[in-house]
Formats: C-alpha cells, structure tokens, sequence
C-alpha cells in the first residue's frame, strides 16, 4: 500500500468510516464551455478526495469538486464522468 493509500484510509477511520476515497482528475475544457477541437481537455488536477459514502452519484462530481476547493458556482456548472469497477458513467 503506497502513502495516498494509507492517508486516505486513516482518514477514512478518523470519520467513522462515514468517507469513502474517490480519485479525481480535474479537466477544463478551452473555449468558455464548446470542446476543443482535439476533443481533449487539460488537466488540470488530480488526486484523492473523501466524500460521504451515503452521496448519490448525481451530486459525485460537485461533491469532489468542492472537496478540492473549487468555487460553488463552479462546482455546480462542471460535467463529469466516472468510473466504478471499469464501467463509465455519465454525472
């Protein structure tokens, strides 16, 4: 187990196992919103963040997005994907 690992996992206990590790990779999109016309974004940050394990998938993505410091307003505007045990699924 490396050290993201064990960090997130002793904080996970601190909380009463009530938090669950999510991983996350921030992308924006160039151009106020339309793709780009490579249809890739830029990465812009990635690691873990704890949410609540009681979370619905519909509020994942403003729920990790606020967990990493990002504004609400932006938080509530972003589009994200995820993927759980190799299935994607839009949010």
């Amino acid at each position: 187990m490396d050290g993201v690992e064990e960090r997130v996992k002793e904080r996970g206990r601190k909380e009463g196992g009530l938090m669950i590790p999510v991983f996350c990779v921030v992308e924006q999109v160039e151009g106020g919103g339309g793709m780009v016309a490579d249809m890739e974004g830029r990465e812009e940050h990635a690691e873990f963040v704890l949410v609540r394990k009681d979370i619905l998938f519909t509020q994942l993505v403003e729920t990790a997005l606020l967990a990493l410091g990002y504004s609400h307003s932006s938080a509530a505007q972003a589009q994200g994907k995820w993927d759980v045990e190799g299935g994607k699924e839009d949010g």
